[in-house]
């Protein structure tokens, strides 16, 4: 999985982590932490993946505004 995302899944991996950032799903600081991190092989392909696979249910744990 780690070759995927680093090869034929790079752009989707690119653009969920993306999307968590415009989001605000989570910090920017952390999510580029993250992926420096995994870029430099520090951390398991899983921390990263987690991210990109969460983005459905971190869109739905978001509080609504009141409006």
């Amino acid at each position: 999985m780690e070759e995927w995302m680093r090869g034929p899944l790079a752009l989707f991996v690119a653009e969920g982590l993306d999307e968590v950032i415009r989001q605000k799903l989570l910090p920017n600081d952390f999510v580029d932490r993250l992926r420096l991190q995994f870029q430099h092989r520090r951390i398991h392909w899983t921390r990263l993946w987690s991210l990109v696979d969460a983005r459905p249910f971190l869109r739905r744990a978001q509080p609504v505004p009141p409006g």
